[in-house]
């Protein structure tokens, strides 16, 4: 049991660290974005995270 909680705390946290650097890897892409507020902004990356999941 302790074998497969330490397998998905792993993967949880692999698969988390993915997802930010894509989300800072678009941010630093997009200099636009940078400029609007927080909201615009949460709502944007929610919007491609979601298109991604989609597509996988």
């Amino acid at each position: 049991m302790t074998l497969l909680r330490t397998a998905v705390l792993a993967a949880a946290t692999l698969a988390t660290g993915l997802m930010a650097g894509l989300f800072f890897a678009y941010s630093c892409s997009v200099p636009g974005l940078a400029a609007t507020d927080d909201r615009s902004f949460v709502g944007t990356l929610a919007l491609i995270g979601a298109l991604l999941a989609r597509r996988a």
